[in-house]
């Protein structure tokens, strides 16, 4: 409805507040220099943030993942601790660059993806992947990947580099934020990742007009965001949610993941009491380490060189 629609447009503004505290803000010269300059001096004096002065980042709004036809594609999110990134990196650097062939083809995997994030147990070195693939291959992932029991990871907790909680979340690749509609290029060295799920009291497709809005583009903008995938969660599937809303972005840096959190920490609250946010939840955020760490099969549609 229009005033759920505008309570979660309020809600998610208050993270703007957040977010942009430390933007520059419009310095005027005093009132009696733009007296005696004019309008012309006026403007000339308006000092533009930054952020406004650049081109947006993004398109503005969001777009649907349908629009680019294909057969619907599932965003699966890894997760599990290990001593030390490095040394799980050299196990990764074992399968070669064709990593995707070591997949049942009827996993219809397109795109892998490796970065290093934090522990939410222990704060220290984590993994992250991502793995997409079409949709209708999702029993054939979930079997392969077996929560964390197939033979390959066994073997990793007693070489000891598979350590912790394993996690597998999923949701939909339903629509896109970005510079171009459609998903994001290969991810380069250095970008921070952002996953975040939760329940939601609303739609998801109220939910995406509000994460569309002008003012939540904005926000998006001031936390340094070039790329977002989002959908609705199966939570039938999951390990940590049971339904609502998975989103990804990809900043620019790691830091930008760190400013993401402190602002959806200043909004939730607020997004709670409204019913829009509802637990479970999954956040967490990582870097990523090697542009070489995201496998993408040639010729798919996130081949974006073919």
């Amino acid at each position: 409805s229009q005033s759920t629609h505008t309570t979660m447009k309020t809600a998610l503004l208050i993270g703007c507040a957040t977010a942009l505290r430390n933007a520059p803000t419009m310095v005027l010269q005093p009132r009696r220099d733009l007296l005696a300059g004019g309008a012309a001096a006026a403007a000339s004096t308006l000092l533009v943030p930054e952020a406004l002065a650049k081109k947006p980042l993004c398109l503005p709004g969001t777009n649907s993942a349908k629009a680019l036809g294909g057969p619907g594609y599932t965003i699966g999110i890894l997760e599990h601790d290990t001593p030390s990134f490095a040394k799980w990196h050299k196990v990764l650097e074992g399968f070669g660059s064709d990593l995707l062939s070591a997949y049942p083809p009827e996993c219809k995997i397109i795109d892998q993806f490796f970065i290093r994030s934090r522990s939410t147990e222990t704060g220290k070195d984590a993994v992250l992947s991502g793995v997409v693939f079409e949709t209708s291959g999702l029993k054939a992932v979930k079997k392969f990947f077996d929560n964390g029991k197939a033979p390959n990871f066994e073997q990793g907790r007693k070489d000891g580099w598979l350590t912790g909680k394993w996690r597998e979340n999923y949701f939909a690749c339903s629509d896109f934020r970005g510079p171009v509609p459609g998903p994001p290029p290969q991810f380069q060295k250095g970008w921070g990742i952002s996953f975040g799920a939760h329940g939601l009291g609303v739609s998801y497709k109220d939910w995406l007009k509000a994460f569309g809005s002008p003012e939540i583009d904005a926000l998006h903008e001031s936390l340094n965001i070039q790329y977002s995938v989002c959908g609705p969660v199966n939570g039938k599937v999951s390990t940590d949610l049971d339904g609502g809303v998975g989103v990804l972005h990809v900043h620019k840096s790691f830091k930008d993941t760190q400013k993401f959190d402190a602002a959806f920490q200043g909004v939730k609250a607020q997004i709670t009491k409204d019913g829009i946010y509802k637990e479970p939840s999954r956040f967490v955020y990582g870097e990523v380490m090697n542009t070489s760490d995201d496998f993408i099969k040639a010729g798919s549609v996130v081949d974006l060189k073919a």
